[in-house]
């Protein structure tokens, strides 16, 4: 019955029916494991990862952690839905673009790869970067790491003062859409930029939706993750 599903204020969840309407989402639709995230973190000063839950990563980091989008009222939800994006497909084989198409279901189910690690990555030229997003193990190229959620806005609201950091264009041809991840978002908020990158966001839409996936682009063995 539902094409897509995502959150709103207080919690509210809500999805696309077959009719392009906005309906509200039933509890039982969907999955009951929501109330703990399991999360790997390693602290300053820690030489080993432990599991910390995702309640105890949005005290430490002063944010909301999110498994999926958040649209701020269902207008804006329907207006992302009415724009045209341009999705970056260049340099991409027709067995690469199936392969990412066919990550729905794990984007669907607030899927996050189990072999990343959010972990301090210390001093880089005498300044304290402070935390990022970590491989523990060899992700093959082209495997999901996570999607990259927030609150999703326009930019007639658009903040460079505090949104900047934490924020993700989509590409698009008359939309205006970004995601904010300042204070709403999963452990993909804490992947850092580089000129050698690693990995890569690649917008796909799924039914209508546009989501930002973040994708393992080289196979290197316990490394901080770049895009």
């Amino acid at each position: 019955m539902y094409a897509i599903w995502c959150m709103m204020p207080n919690d509210r969840r809500v999805a696309i029916d077959c009719n392009d309407a906005v309906v509200g989402f039933d509890d039982s639709c969907i999955d009951p494991d929501d109330s703990e995230v399991a999360i790997k973190f390693q602290d300053r000063g820690e030489h080993t990862s432990r599991v910390i839950t995702h309640r105890e990563l949005e005290i430490k980091f002063q944010f909301n952690y999110s498994r999926f989008l958040i649209f701020s009222h269902e207008k804006l939800l329907r207006q992302s839905l009415l724009s045209k994006y341009t999705l970056d497909e260049t340099g991409e084989s027709e067995d690469d673009l199936s392969e990412l198409h066919s990550l729905k279901s794990k984007v669907y189910s607030g899927f996050i790869s189990p072999f990343v690690c959010v972990r301090h990555v210390g001093e880089i030229a005498d300044q304290d970067v402070g935390f990022g997003l970590f491989a523990e193990e060899t992700i093959p190229c082209g495997s999901l790491l996570g999607e990259y959620v927030g609150v999703v806005g326009c930019h007639s609201s658009y903040d460079p003062a505090t949104t900047q950091t934490y924020c993700c264009q989509y590409a698009s041809c008359d939309g205006d859409m970004y995601v904010n991840a300042l204070e709403y978002g999963n452990i993909i908020r804490f992947i850092n930029h580089s000129s050698q990158p690693n990995a890569q966001l690649k917008v796909l839409q799924f039914d209508g939706l546009p989501h930002v996936l973040c994708v393992r682009t080289l196979p290197i063995y316990c490394c901080l993750l770049l895009i």
